[in-house]
């Protein structure tokens, strides 16, 4: 397959999100000690996150790049803004709240780019299965928070 950078470019941009997003379902998981059930939905919610990190590194690989292996620096901020949180709200509720955001974040950046009319058909794909999974997340955290 030819080198198409706007492709790479792109899947390294939503790859660095979906890296931060696992990580923030991995600290959710932390930060959540006595909702068992609750933790194994975020478990579960993380490896998914990452199985999709996977595939989107494999699609740079493919067209011939190199895939991005970290997170953004608005993902690190963002997690120490969560352990801020904590301090001034149940740490169910924090968790929930910075997935929530998280999702909302992941969602608008994959719309954005879903808005560039040169990326391929492949492409254009796995950017609507991340968008798919972020509106699931989003929906998961939103309703989980609202209840707890």
């Amino acid at each position: 397959m030819a080198k198409n950078p706007t492709d790479i470019d792109v899947l390294n941009q939503v790859t660095q999100t979906l890296i931060d997003s696992h990580k923030g379902y991995e600290m959710a998981y932390q930060m959540i000690e006595d909702h068992e059930d609750l933790r194994t939905i975020l478990a579960e919610r993380s490896a998914e996150r990452l199985a999709l990190v996977a595939r989107f590194q494999k699609a740079v690989v493919e067209r011939g790049g190199e895939p991005e292996t970290n997170g953004t620096p608005l993902g690190v901020m963002h997690r120490g803004v969560v352990k801020v949180s904590r301090l001034f709200q149940s740490n169910l509720y924090a968790a929930l709240t910075a997935i929530d955001d998280g999702e909302i974040y992941l969602m608008d950046e994959v719309e954005d780019r879903l808005k560039l009319t040169t990326l391929s058909p492949e492409t254009r794909h796995l950017l609507n299965i991340a968008l798919d999974s972020a509106i699931d997340g989003d929906a998961f955290a939103g309703a989980t928070a609202h209840a707890a």
